[in-house]
């Protein structure tokens, strides 16, 4: 099988990561896969990290002409078995540009695109988008469930708490990751004489009041802003906590990368979390924009119960190996990219 795997985002998160996961998902199911990405993009800077099946696609939006004629040139010329199209501009550019003699899918993060009607199938990350496919009438011969996924397992052999315990969070810094509630439930622990250290990574339009929301909140000494994390596995063995405190997470690739170094996690009630967390087992979940209820599990696993903390993270990690390995989902992924091409 030949994929043609259509990514033009230009960020640094979840929907390039799943443009790179899924490149070598199906390249280690022994596939050949074409990746096209923007030249200037962190997509295209990973991908040459592990492959030369790559192409340079500039364009300036789903109406650019001469991009158009360029992707219908590049599958033309290469003539795959299946387009998969991450992301709203992918899907909508591929619409236009295919002649309509390749089947076209579209990855579904979230529900927002309207153009997932016209393709001719549609993977799912998480049950709730499969839910909502159906409700927009498409058949259940069309929609696939086929959860993000890690590549290689992490750390099983995490340390005891620290003293003071490092409790860690980190992302773009917008108003849907709700890092507002992560600093006010510090400042609740801090209120409650609870020692620890925290680390928000992460950049965006946010930094300066996220900044100021800590310096007005007396806590200078206990938060470090560390810039966007680049070495995540680095990252969460440098903590005894993670925080996802998102208002809006349809799925949570950083929630599952921590759960695979064994990490205890705690997560709002997100759409993406309240799927793979099973509350008080190998994580903890807690309702959105609440700070109080985050303080109180914090100070749960941290004060009350640390010895909850390795247990959770042994859970978690689980949870992982059992469902969301690279090994796992690329079976889902090429049993349901078959299906989509014997159905066409």
């Amino acid at each position: 099988m030949h994929i043609l795997n259509i990514m033009l985002g230009k960020g640094h998160g979840g929907l390039e990561q799943v443009a790179i996961d899924y490149h070598q998902a199906f390249e280690s199911r022994g596939h050949i896969v074409t990746s096209l990405t923007p030249p200037d993009s962190w997509a295209k800077k990973t991908f040459s990290e592990f492959t030369q099946s790559t192409i340079d696609f500039k364009n300036a939006g789903q109406w650019d002409p001469i991009a158009s004629f360029k992707l219908t040139k590049i599958i033309k010329q290469l003539n795959p078995d299946i387009l998969i199209c991450i992301g709203n501009r992918a899907i909508r550019l591929t619409l236009r540009s295919s002649k309509g003699n390749i089947p076209i899918v579209g990855v579904a993060q979230n529900h927002k695109n309207k153009k997932f009607e016209n393709c001719d199938a549609v993977f799912c990350i998480t049950n709730q988008l499969v839910h909502i496919m159906h409700q927009k009438g498409i058949p259940d011969s069309r929609v696939f469930h086929v959860p993000n996924m890690v590549a290689k397992l992490g750390n099983t052999d995490r340390t005891e708490l620290r003293n003071p315990p490092v409790i860690g969070a980190f992302g773009r810094f917008v108003d849907k990751k709700g890092f507002r509630t992560y600093i006010k439930a510090l400042d609740i622990l801090k209120t409650d004489g609870v020692m620890f250290k925290a680390i928000l990574g992460g950049d965006g339009v946010l930094k300066n009041k996220l900044q100021e929301q800590i310096r007005s909140s007396g806590l200078e000494d206990e938060v470090t802003f560390t810039g966007w994390v680049k070495d995540k596995s680095k990252f969460f063995n440098s903590i005894d906590l993670y925080i996802i405190p998102s208002r809006h997470e349809p799925f949570g690739i950083v929630l599952i990368e921590a759960m695979c170094e064994s990490v205890p996690c705690i997560s709002t009630k997100s759409e993406g979390p309240i799927e793979i967390i099973t509350d008080g087992i190998d994580g903890l979940l807690f309702s959105i924009d609440d700070e109080e209820e985050l303080a109180l599990a914090m100070k749960k696993v941290l004060i009350q119960q640390p010895s909850q903390c390795k247990k959770i993270g042994s859970a978690g990690f689980r949870t992982i190996e059992n469902k969301y390995t690279m090994n796992i989902v690329s079976k889902i992924l090429e049993d349901s990219a078959y299906q989509v091409i014997q159905d066409f």
